[in-house]
């Protein structure tokens, strides 16, 4: 399972764009995507992948071929007011 901080990303993104103020929407095209908006707490990050791999275990042989979590998330903790860009 892999979790993928998009945190620094976002922030350049909003940081091109000029907007100054106003929502960033994030969407996930796959239909099993997971967005995760929270804190970047190892703890929490580590309870989030034990519950998932406890609701779905790696070798339970599915019938979809690849069982695999990804998650990305933004931590919310870190968001920056306009007037520091």
């Amino acid at each position: 399972m892999d979790s993928i901080d998009l945190s620094e990303k976002i922030r350049e993104e909003v940081y091109k764009s000029k907007i100054k103020n106003g929502i960033v929407h994030i969407f996930a095209p796959h239909a099993t995507g997971v967005l995760i908006l929270t804190e970047k707490d190892d703890g929490l990050l580590e309870d989030i992948k034990v519950f998932l791999e406890e609701l779905a275990p790696k070798n339970k042989g599915y019938q979809h071929p690849i069982m695999r979590f990804t998650f990305a998330f933004y931590d919310s903790s870190a968001r920056q007011d306009s007037s520091s860009y």
